[in-house]
């Protein structure tokens, strides 16, 4: 892990490293990468990939669109009161 790695990394996620915390952060990198190579050392073959603890089937309703319009499509809405919608001024 260089520090040009380190300078992708805050150019890619859009986050400021300070200069004093690079070389901690350098370390930690350093350190995820050894524990991800040493996983890539296990011997998985034949082994089932592991999604849930138990065994569950989810209960899904019915994907149907309701059929909503005028005033009823707006009482979920933010500032909603007396059939208005009161919204920020966007125009001085």
């Amino acid at each position: 892990m260089s520090d040009k790695n380190i300078n992708n990394i805050n150019i890619l996620s859009k986050m400021s490293v300070l200069p004093e915390a690079e070389a901690s952060l350098q370390k930690d990198l350093q350190q995820i990468l050894a524990y991800i190579e040493k996983l890539d050392e296990l011997d998985v073959e034949g082994v089932e990939p592991f999604y849930h603890p138990h065994d569950l089937t989810l209960r899904l309703r019915a994907d149907k669109a309701a059929d909503v319009a005028g005033p009823q499509a707006l009482q979920g809405s933010e500032g909603y009161e007396n059939r208005l919608v009161r919204v920020p001024r966007i125009i001085e």
